[in-house]
């Protein structure tokens, strides 16, 4: 008897054209009672062919190199007692990745393996259009999600990680990646790395950007390597209290490369003169104040300043803002401790001069 292909629900437009599949020649397969459901499109964009399981078996199967995008519901099969549920997802063979956008849930485990990656993504294209930013709870690392070697964010979404995660580390590929949770370690070399959590072990690559806080605030970490190219975007406030901060419990070090730029903007109102911590560690190596520069887009008009490196902290110490007006711009400069004294003493001159004319009168 021929065995009829089991039709995976969606919207009129193939999920799958884009691939040149069709999801009746597709790997996406039914396996058992209710091995897949869909809820609203059918979106598994896939590059790699899957095979049937056997009744009551794994929902997808995967045999090496496939990529797996979700934003439905993929549950695994049923057993004939009814109760028994099969994985949602069984990669194997290695060179695997599943892609996670808003939407996506599994009834079953998601099983990977050392050599395959789980990726948070979302570009708002088909298959998966609409909502593109997420959040991810890290305790569904270990519970659902079941062995991968590789933890990434991909696309141009943002998505911001909640929970603990401590043995987890993360590859921000594209877009951007909030840690407001707890990871082992993140690596930005092509996105943003931002959040008020603790990302570990930190290393900023040549295209990569830390921004920490979440407008404005602080992102916490054992330690930075910090690598020519790589950048981070500071909201700098009226007080430092107003301002963004890199917290380190340990080392900032200096990798490869040159190029270590900041790139300013204004956080809860445009900064003033003073000094604005950016980053405070244990320890530093490699680094001097000369290796750092600056830009800034923010309602002062103009920034002028200069970074200060000590044993524990890096700060920039704004010596002037500007306003933009119809002429340009007006600096107004800043006043230090010193000039502050010998105005207050001539003043004070001044009053005592005044006193003794009218004491003669």
């Amino acid at each position: 008897m021929k065995r009829e292909h089991p039709r995976i629900p969606g919207p009129a437009m193939d999920p799958f054209a884009r691939h040149g599949e069709h999801p009746r020649k597709s790997a996406v397969r039914q396996a058992g009672h209710r091995a897949m459901q869909t809820a609203g499109a059918a979106c598994m964009a896939l590059a790699s062919s899957l095979t049937w399981a056997a009744d009551g078996g794994v929902g997808i199967v995967a045999t090496g190199g496939a990529h797996v995008t979700v934003c439905s519901t993929v549950s695994g099969g049923l057993a004939g007692d009814g109760s028994t549920q099969a994985a949602a997802v069984q990669f194997t063979g290695g060179g695997n990745m599943l892609t996670l956008q808003v939407g996506h849930a599994f009834v079953g485990a998601v099983m990977g393996g050392a050599g395959d990656t789980l990726a948070l993504g979302g570009s708002g294209n088909a298959p998966c259009p609409g909502a593109t930013d997420g959040s991810f709870d890290l305790g569904a690392i270990g519970s659902t999600f079941h062995g991968f070697g590789a933890l990434a964010k991909t696309g141009p979404s943002t998505w911001t990680l909640t929970g603990q995660g401590s043995g987890t580390s993360w590859d921000v590929q594209g877009g951007t990646l909030r840690v407001d949770g707890s990871v082992g370690g993140a690596r930005a070399n092509g996105g943003v790395l931002g959040g008020s959590g603790n990302a570990g072990a930190l290393v900023l690559d040549s295209g990569g950007a830390v921004a920490p806080g979440d407008s404005p605030g602080t992102l916490s970490g054992t330690s930075l390597i910090w690598n020519g190219g790589g950048a981070f975007r500071f909201e700098l406030g009226a007080t430092p209290a107003d301002s963004d901060l890199l917290l380190l419990s340990g080392a900032l070090t200096r990798g490869t490369g040159s190029g270590f730029a900041f790139h300013f903007a204004d956080g809860a109102g445009a900064p003033q003169a003073g000094r604005y911590p950016l980053i405070r560690f244990a320890s530093q190596s490699g680094f001097v104040p000369g290796d750092f520069s600056y830009d800034y887009q923010g309602g002062a008009g103009t920034l002028q300043g200069h970074f200060e490196l000590t044993a524990s902290e890096l700060d920039f110490v704004v010596t002037a803002v500007g306003l933009a007006g119809p002429g340009g711009t007006t600096p107004i400069p800043t006043l230090d401790g010193a000039v502050l004294a010998w105005l207050g003493a001539l003043l004070a001159g001044g009053a005592a001069l005044r006193l003794r004319q009218r004491s003669r009168r």
